[in-house]
């Protein structure tokens, strides 16, 4: 039997690498040879007789050239370059164009030979061409959200090919923790959306293209603001004192939302909400991905239990470098007014309120007023009318992207400039971003990415004051609208009753919060072998925000304090380390694929935020925010604060796939955090999914119907570990006592809370059954998840024996249940040539629900500043965000008393006081007759929707496109204390058309309303509570594109023209200004104090791509 030698002829390698890699596969072709099976020994040995002349052995990509010799040195094959030994396989050159369905070039779509390694990608215009064997028989052509062609080659050399869209996006890849997956090998519950949505969505953040899109997912602004904060619930809250927002992954950037990284003061904005992600660019977002169930989310851990939220900016790719212009004009106002007395109305209520005062005239010498004031001489002022206005707004975005066959690049520039609708009042960002990674040679790659944002908001305009009811939005209201003539000073008349003329507010007042954000983060990947890679990744995030407000003695807000300046600044520095190994490979001819993913990360966050206050300011003639040294009184002086934390993770995942069918997800993660009492410190976070393909059993493979037909089931455990930090130590707080001297009060410290060393996470178990099915070829997709969330050792400061000289423990107790179903249907209704019609709807509906408080029954809620003390209740066996107080029975009538005032025998009465006719009368829940709050308060509203959702059609026709959204909100209810403002509660304030004209009055003795003087006002109860059920229609965008001759003539790839309309319409009951409330307390969202309207906005723009 003859051995096998080798004998290196020549190595051309172009580098060492070359060499390395030549010798490597060298070396692994002397392992097969000498230890194969049978099958390669028949191969090499065949009964003395050799046999080799079909055994070449090929290095691919390097110029290694060699023979395989007998044992006698003869050459009987070689590669070298001798034409007699040289066998050439016959090639030939193809070349072709592809589009998608409307006539667009598609770049980067992938051209392959099928059973082969052979391929290239099309460019910037569409082209390809590349050479190919001449034995090829099919192309393979495959592109992300295409349906994948092949085509058999035929003798052809042009192939022009038009993609069509899959309707479900089959093959689409999305970002998941720590990698990405195509969708058709999910386990988990996950949610995309792309930047196509994002387009058509024209709102300051990427967060409100999430509203009425998404499965599972609730966004609500707390108000119409520019930059306003936004509320985004993913399944439910989960908590009562720790954080419900989602985690944000952008570019490998991992963010919790920290509204206090805006800086204000909380005297002047204690109930206001920013948005600090409003900073980041939509334009620069290509996918937006929502992981919901446990499989997808535990991967993170103690971040996990809400959610987690991953942003992909768009990248650049290998091709013709191309620069995108898009550029947008819009005009944005209030979308309702609410309806106030003018004039003579104003008068004659203000006369009927108080008829002593100047408002009404003597006309028959008895010198009482008995007739209201004629003011039909004076001017009548609509203070919303004119405070309001119609805002311009102007949005700019340039791209630059490209690369070669080794480095890849982005680059975006973006500037905002929002007007908001109320005057002086707006929103400025500036947006830059730079993206690039580069493949040094192939195995290591690196890229970096920097995101730098500068947003500024103007104007005093807010929904609140230092006090939650006194916000200058509630001004435009209330004031009245009638001046007299010859008046005292403004501030100092008490006509006025401490408010201002709004337009002198806003005129007078300063109020400007810039703030910046810098995002650095930069990645190494190696590949260690062709199944294994490393990726090591670093990250920075820098924020910084100073505030400054300035109200003069001109405003309510600074007249008895002679001038009120504030000053405050937070900056706050984030870092962190991700290191991953990742192994994938196939077995057994496919029938095997494994994914393995470890992990190691370390994070850490710190915030630090002086902040002053300063009154008494002689000379106003400039502002004392820029000398607060003039001032003669510091209530605050000056405060600091700063606080950090830092976290230790390590993580692991791993992805079975058996038979193409059968597919396993387990992950694990150890979270240790600086947050929790040494013995608790650390923490496990385990889960496990499987997911069954039916559709490639056998069974299913003669049928037409499914084109997909997944059934998957995960469970997982997750954390929350987002309270405020050091809440496992003890903590000290002011205090006063007797000094030593007679009489003298000094300051001391007196222990506030105790430590607890046990103290450790929430810990959010869930369970989810989902089913993706896919039919009629892709004309109708279904995705349907059931969910099962209890969140257990909640995080709760409660009372404990003063014995042991504290007061409050944080202590883990309590638990929260949330259990819904989440349906996504996409259609393709009609789809022909010229004409194209889909949908997509969502239906989600939840069921929040304490379970258990410890040895609590309820914890009060609060409102800040007003009349009003407890508004809601957390209530063992109620959902969070229940409004609390009496039950509403209509108004005291004349026939509910005696002659003598007396109430009635049977008639139910106030605890607190004695009613008359037309006051506002509560039930008695007790049946003792006896109205307290003790025994007659209830559980009155309900803050949660029964069930949320929207409708989205797209309907494409040739060049044109038209897409319109429907989002709407169903069961859950508003308690509208802002009511109690313009009804009437004092004299001074205006109040509304319809309370006035409807009024109780001995002659219009109504139930609807109580009298001018009715008491009971200032109750929380449900009068107050209104239906916040709406339908809107959110979203209407029609764009035209430029037929692609006339754009090659102009030497452009593409130009597009849109108009898209923002909040057209809205059906709803609810009495306020808008049905989409989000007050700032996370435990009675459903609370609206008068918020800062909406605004319907018209965008036109123009997108060009060059």
């Amino acid at each position: 039997m003859k051995k096998i030698n080798f004998k290196i002829l020549s190595v051309s390698g172009k580098n060492k690498v070359d060499k390395l890699r030549a010798l490597t596969l060298l070396f692994l072709f002397l392992i097969v040879a000498m230890f194969g099976n049978k099958i390669f020994a028949q191969k090499f040995y065949l009964n003395q007789k050799l046999s080799l002349q079909h055994q070449v052995v090929n290095v691919p990509k390097t110029n290694a050239q060699f023979a395989v010799l007998d044992n006698s040195s003869n050459v009987l094959q070689s590669n070298s370059f001798n034409k007699t030994n040289q066998q050439i396989p016959k090639k030939r050159q193809i070349r072709g164009n592809i589009k998608g369905e409307d006539g667009n070039p598609l770049i980067g779509v992938g051209v392959l030979v099928k059973g082969t390694t052979i391929g290239t990608t099309t460019d910037s215009n569409g082209n390809f061409s590349m050479e190919i064997p001449s034995d090829a028989k099919t192309l393979v052509f495959s592109y992300v959200g295409m349906k994948t062609i092949e085509l058999p080659i035929d003798g052809k050399t042009v192939f022009n090919v038009v993609m069509e869209e899959s309707a479900i996006a089959l093959e689409e890849v999305v970002a998941i923790g720590y990698g990405t997956a195509r969708t058709r090998d999910l386990t988990g519950s996950i949610s995309s959306l792309k930047t196509e949505d994002l387009q058509k969505s024209k709102g300051v953040s990427f967060m409100d293209a999430l509203q009425g899109r998404v499965a599972g997912v609730r966004v609500t602004s707390s108000s119409g603001e520019p930059g306003a904060g936004l509320d985004i619930s993913i399944r439910g809250s989960n908590s009562i004192n720790a954080g419900t927002q989602p985690l944000y992954i952008i570019d490998d950037v991992q963010i919790d939302i920290n509204p206090n990284e805006i800086a204000t003061h909380s005297y002047t904005s204690s109930s206001v909400q920013y948005n600090p992600l409003a900073s980041i660019n939509p334009s620069d977002i290509l996918s937006i991905e929502v992981l919901k169930d446990a499989s997808a989310t535990a991967i993170f851990g103690s971040r996990g239990a809400n959610g987690v939220i991953i942003v992909t900016t768009k990248q650049g790719m290998k091709g013709k470098t191309t620069v995108d212009f898009d550029a947008g004009f819009g005009v944005s106002s209030a979308t309702k007014t609410l309806k106030v007395l003018q004039g003579q109305d104003f008068a004659n209520y203000r006369f009927a309120k108080s008829p002593y005062d100047t408002w009404g005239v003597d006309t028959d010498g008895d010198n009482v007023p008995d007739t209201p004031r004629d003011v039909s001489d004076l001017e009548s002022h609509n203070w919303q009318d004119e405070v309001l206005r119609n805002a311009i707004s102007q949005n700019y975005n340039i791209g630059i992207m490209g690369g070669t066959d080794k480095t890849r690049f982005t680059a975006n520039f973006g500037y905002l400039n929002q007007e908001g609708i109320v005057i002086k009042n707006g929103y400025e960002r500036y947006t830059v971003r730079v993206k690039a990674d580069t493949d040094l040679n192939s195995k290591l790659t690196l890229g970096a990415n920097i995101n730098f944002s500068n947003a500024i908001t103007n104007g005093a305009v807010t929904t609140s004051g230092n006090q939650a009811y006194n916000g200058l939005i509630q001004y435009f209201i209330l004031y009245r609208p009638v001046i007299l003539p010859d008046e005292p000073d403004e501030m100092g008349n008490p006509e006025n009753g401490g408010m201002t003329n709004p337009i002198t507010f806003l005129n007078d007042a300063y109020k400007s919060i810039p703030s910046s954000r810098t995002m650095i983060d930069g990645y190494l990947r190696y590949k260690l072998t062709n199944n294994l890679s490393l990726r090591v990744s670093a990250a920075s995030t820098m924020t910084h925000s100073k505030g400054e407000e300035w109200y003069p003695r001109t405003t309510s807000w600074g007249y008895e304090q002679n001038g009120n300046a504030y000053v405050s600044e937070t900056n706050t520095n984030s870092w962190q380390s991700s290191n991953t190994l990742n192994y994938a490979n196939s077995f057994a001819g496919g029938k095997h694929y494994l994914n393995v993913m470890l992990g190691f990360e370390l994070n850490e966050y710190t915030y630090h935020n002086w902040n002053t206050r300063a009154q008494g300011f002689i000379d106003q003639s400039y502002m004392g925010i820029y000398d607060m040294s003039q001032a003669s009184v510091f209530p605050d002086k000056v405060r600091t604060y700063k606080e950090s934390n830092s976290r230790e993770s390590e993580f692991g995942r791993l992805n079975y796939t058996l038979l193409e069918r059968y597919l396993f997800t387990a992950s694990l993660r150890r979270d240790g955090s600086s947050k929790f009492g040494k013995n608790n410190k650390y923490a496990y976070f385990p889960s496990g999914a499987f997911a069954w393909k039916m559709e490639k059993e056998n069974f299913m493979r003669k049928q037409n119907l499914f084109s997909e037909f997944k059934l998957r089931a995960s469970y997982g455990v997750t954390g929350n570990d987002r309270i405020e930090n050091y809440r496992a130590l003890a903590r000290t707080e002011k205090t006063y006592y007797v000094g030593s001297t007679k009489n003298a009060v000094e300051l001391g410290l007196s222990p506030a809370e105790i430590s607890n060393p046990d103290l450790k996470w929430e810990t959010t178990y869930q369970v989810n059954f989902g089913t993706d099915i896919q039919m009629f070829k892709d004309r109708l997709g279904i995705v349907f998840d059931w969910y099962d969330k209890k969140t257990k050792d909640m995080l709760l400061r409660v009372g404990v024996p003063s014995q042991i000289g504290s007061y409050r423990q944080w202590q883990n107790i309590g638990q929260i249940d949330n259990t819904g179903i989440e349906l996504l249907i996409n259609t393709v209704n009609i789809k022909t040539k010229d004409f194209t019609w889909s949908s997509s709807f969502n239906f989600n509906m939840n069921q929040n629900k304490v379970k258990s408080l410890g040895n609590l029954s309820f914890i009060s809620i609060h409102a800040s500043g007003g009349h009003f003390s407890e508004v809601a209740r957390v209530i063992v066996g109620q959902p969070i965000g229940t409004g609390w107080g009496y039950v509403y029975d209509g108004v005291y009538q004349t026939d509910d008393f005696n002659p003598d005032g007396t109430l009635k025998e049977g008639v139910v009465k106030p605890s607190t006081s004695l009613p008359k006719p037309g006051d506002m009368k509560f039930k008695d829940l007790s049946g003792d007759t006896i109205v307290d709050p003790v025994n007659d308060k209830s559980v009155i509203s309900n803050s949660e929707p029964k069930h949320f959702g929207g409708l989205t059609n797209n309907f494409n026709y040739k060049n044109f496109d038209f897409s319109i959204l429907f989002q709407w909100t169903y069961g859950n209810d508003i308690l509208n204390l802002g009511r109690y403002r313009y009804e009437a509660f004092n004299g001074y304030s205006n109040v509304s058309y319809d309370y006035w004209n409807n009024r109780w009055s001995p002659e219009n003795p109504t139930n609807k309303y109580p009298g001018l003087n009715g008491e009971g006002k200032t109750e929380s109860s449900s009068y107050y509570v209104e239906d916040g059920s709406y339908l809107r229609l959110k979203n209407i965008t029609i764009g035209y594109n430029l037929p692609e001759n006339v754009c090659r003539s102009l030497k452009i790839q593409n130009l597009r023209m849109y108009l898209t309309g923002e909040n057209l319409a809205t059906w709803t009951n609810y009495s306020g200004y808008d049905p989409e409330v989000s007050y700032y307390n996370k435990l009675i969202t459903g609370l609206d104090y008068t918020s800062y309207p909406r605004s319907r906005t018209f965008t036109f723009g123009l997108s060009i791509k060059y």
